[in-house]
This record gives structure tokens, sequence and C-alpha cells, in this order.
């Protein structure tokens, strides 16, 4: 080869390399691109229905904000006398000489230190609470820090809100959650002081119980409410522009105090605070319980199948066959959606480097029929309540030419035949709690606020408020 080949060659070879060097910085530093056209059929819901524990129901227009109709669900009950105990201090008097008794000690949160801790995005109570306290079962760490949160819902939480964690006595608080410490709410301060010598005094008095554990329906388009001091299930939906409000069925079971509840196809699935019973009820008669395999962290129901998952496992309770089993899934189940007679779940299996799993479930066997990586460990399905479409919100992470660390955050669509993302991708905050239908998206993660989106799009179609600790968007069919 002369001189002059030579030289020819060379400049090609820098000229190669300059053209895959720059299309690496491209690939690393590209702007995700927006979804171009929306597609044809771009229906907005009509009607929102916000909710409380003490029965205030709320109908909303969701194209204007405005209040509809309200009701209350405590007119509906009956007032009938029930004991309440109630604490007053007494005096020290001399100590009484009793036999003692000896109790096998259970363990309780008074066993743990209590953190308080500000939320910030992205983070779930199951994930803080088990790097707290990472030797032990987070299902039965999380029972006890509902119990110390017992006036504050646990799900959703969102950025801003204070809650109690737990973590070992006297050891120091894990160091990424320093920053996040703060002061115990005023309330809680003050009931601590109060604590002294009290005596029981056993009252009995006339008073409503107000008290409601719900489940909203896409399905029905029908948001139930349960009571378990009436042992009633009402059915709330829309008619016109009224709240139509009647009772599904009364039942005469005994089922306690649940914590929530599930309402499909007559029958009712509830659940109760750090315990891994269900009890079950169809038509409001025929009660099962029944003990599944550890407390679930998430929940569905599909065909008469009760789904939950707890810990590294999916189980399932196949209510037609009384049947109850359980596979493993590798990792912290985060999210759990159903759509179209299929179970997703994103799993935190390949956390350590920055990735999740997305899992595609038959219900009834448990036998997983895809899977695809997601280029992140904080993702979320941003889709509930869509019938057409699968939708995760993430942020993307991956190193620059320099092995920088870049975090990006996105909104993506899901093939669920293939299980792959598809080109609708688009820069998006990551999102707490959201639902979407007929192309449009409602974000939920700021309270008492509905942020509005058409799908691919970053700017807000529209905003409105609300009163109530939780919002049930009638989803356009």
């Amino acid at each position: 080869m002369n001189k002059k080949d030579k030289k020819i060659t060379i400049a090609i070879s820098v000229v190669l390399i300059a053209l895959l060097i720059a299309a690496a910085v491209w690939f690393l530093t590209r702007e995700p691109e927006q979804i171009k056209e929306l597609p044809k059929q771009t229906v907005l819901a009509e009607n929102a229905i916000s909710y409380n524990e003490n029965g205030e129901i709320q109908l909303y227009d969701v194209a204007d904000g405005s209040l509809l109709d309200e009701f209350d669900l405590k007119t509906l009950s009956d007032s009938v006398e029930k004991t309440v105990t109630e604490k007053v201090v007494v005096e020290e008097t001399e100590p009484k000489v009793e036999e003692p008794v000896v109790e096998e000690k259970q363990e309780s949160y008074k066993d743990f230190d209590i953190v308080w801790m500000t939320i910030e995005k992205g983070d779930n109570a199951w994930t803080i609470q088990k790097n707290l306290t990472p030797e032990r079962n987070p299902s039965t760490m999380l029972g006890y820090v509902r119990e110390i949160n017992e006036h504050y819902a646990m799900h959703p939480i969102y950025p801003g809100q204070k809650y109690a964690f737990l973590k070992e006595k006297g050891t120091n608080t894990d160091q990424q959650y320093e920053n996040k410490l703060t002061d115990a709410p005023i309330e809680f301060q003050e009931a601590e002081k109060e604590k002294e010598v009290v005596e029981e005094v056993v009252m009995t008095t006339t008073e409503l119980e107000t008290d409601y554990i719900y489940y909203a329906s896409q399905e029905d388009d029908t948001l139930y409410a349960h009571s378990d001091f009436n042992n009633e299930v009402y059915a709330i939906s829309v008619e016109g522009e009224k709240l139509k409000v009647e009772s599904k069925w009364k039942h005469s079971s005994k089922v306690g105090s649940p914590v929530r509840f599930i309402l499909e196809n007559n029958i009712a699935y509830f659940e109760y605070a750090a315990s891994d019973k269900l009890i079950t009820l169809e038509l409001g008669q025929n009660m099962r319980t029944i003990n599944l395999l550890d407390t679930p962290s998430h929940r569905l129901v599909v065909d008469d199948v009760y789904i939950y998952t707890f810990g590294d496992y999916i189980g399932i309770y196949d209510y037609k066959e009384e049947r109850v089993e359980q596979a493993m899934m590798g990792d912290l189940t985060k999210d759990l959606i159903e759509l179209k007679g299929q179970v997703y779940a994103i799993n935190a299996f390949g956390s350590e480097t920055a990735k999740n799993l997305l899992y595609k479930i038959d219900p009834k066997t448990l036998l997983v029929e895809r899977l695809m990586e997601i280029d992140s460990d904080e993702a979320t399905f941003a889709s509930y309540g869509d019938t057409d479409n699968l939708w995760i919100s993430f942020i993307e992470k991956k190193k620059d030419l320099e092995g920088t660390l870049i975090e990006t955050e996105l909104m993506n669509q899901v093939d669920t035949d293939k299980l792959k993302f598809n080109d609708n991708l688009w820069m998006f905050d990551l999102l707490t709690i959201s639902y979407s239908a007929k192309n449009y998206l409602y974000d939920l993660s700021t309270p008492e606020k509905v942020d509005i989106y058409a799908m691919g799009n970053t700017k807000i179609h529209h905003t409105f408020s609300y009163e109530g600790d939780n919002l049930f968007i009638v989803l356009p069919n």
C-alpha cells in the first residue's frame, strides 16, 4: 500500500470513528419524541365522585369542575346504642396485691423506634419500611406502620405528606432517609404527652358509626361503599347530573372491621389490617374465611380469582374452585394491574442495576407468559381504568460517555401482545397515581386536584379541584 492509499484509509477510519461517536452521543442524549398525532377516538370523562371515610359523597362535572350534587351516607344509618370505652386520669392509690399473670409477649410497634418522614416524589411505604428494617417481614412491619398512622390513608401517599415509620430500637436511621426526617404532627405529640396512669370506665352512649370503606368499579361505573356498622353495601352511581345511591345488599354476617374490600360479580372480598385473613360474601350470604399466605400488598380480582402480591410472591384464591396457590416473582412487586383479562406486574427484580421487570401473567395458573426489561428502578402503571391501553410512567436511567448517570422522566405505551414498548414515548413527570381512558390521562398525584392531559402532550388540557380524601373518575367506556 503506497502513502497515498494509507492516507485515504486513515481519513476514512477517522470519519467512521467520528460518526460512531456522534451516533452514540445522539443516542444517549436524545430528546424523546413526542407523539406526533393523537388517535382519533378521544373522549373526556364527564363525571367524577369524591368520597371520604365519613360517608360524604360529592359529584363533580369533569369539564368545568363544578359541584353537581352531594350526599351523606350517614343519613342511611340507624342510630343504636353501642359501648364506648373512655379513659380518665386517676390518682395513684395503694397498690393492690394480685397474683402475677404470665403472658407470652407479643411484638407490636411499641418494640421499635418511631421516625417521622416527609414523603418525596417516587416514594412508597413498602420500600421505605423495608430499607429501615431489612431483616424483618415487610408485610408485618407495614401492619404496625398502619396502626401508628391510623388516621392517615397509607395508599396513595403524596409528596409533602408526613408519615410515621419504624426502625430497630437504638439503631441509626437509614442514611438515604436522613433528609426526610421531620417532627411528628402536633396531634401525635399531644397524644403522647397525655399517656398517664389511666383507668378504663365503660359508658353506654348513642352515636353513629361514621367509617366507610370503598371500592371503585370502572367496569360497573359504580362506587361501592361498605358500612360494617350497618352490615350493608351501597352502590353509588351517576344518573343525569345527580348521584344515585341505593342499597345493593345487607348481610347479617359478622365480617368485623375490614380496612378495604373489592366487589366483583356480586362477590365481596374483605381484607383486614396487618392480617392474612380474607372474608368473602356472595350477595351478602355464604360467608367464607380464607387464610391467605401473607398480608397482601397489591390485589385485584379477575373472573372470580382474587390475585394478590406479598413480598417476593404472587398468590391467588380461586373463589369457584376454593383453591389457594402461589408463585415466586424474583423480588418485590411494586405495582399490579389488569387489562383484557391478563395481569401485569412491575417487579423490582434487577433493581441493583437500575432496572425493573414487567410481567404478563395468566391469572388462573400464575404462569408468566411474557416479560420485558424496563430501564428504570422507578416505574408505575399510569393507566388504571383503561380498557384498551397499558401505559407506564418511569425514570429512565442511562450513563453517558463519561459514565455520568442521566435520569429522564418518561411515559411510554406497552404493546401487550409482544410485551415491548411502542414508539409512543414522551417526557412526563413520574406519576404517583393516575387513570386513563380514550386517550386522556387523569393525574391524581396532588391531593384534591386533578390535572388532565391529552395523551402525548405535556401541556395540561385542564385542571379541576375537589373536596374529599379520594376521587373516582367515571371513565368513558
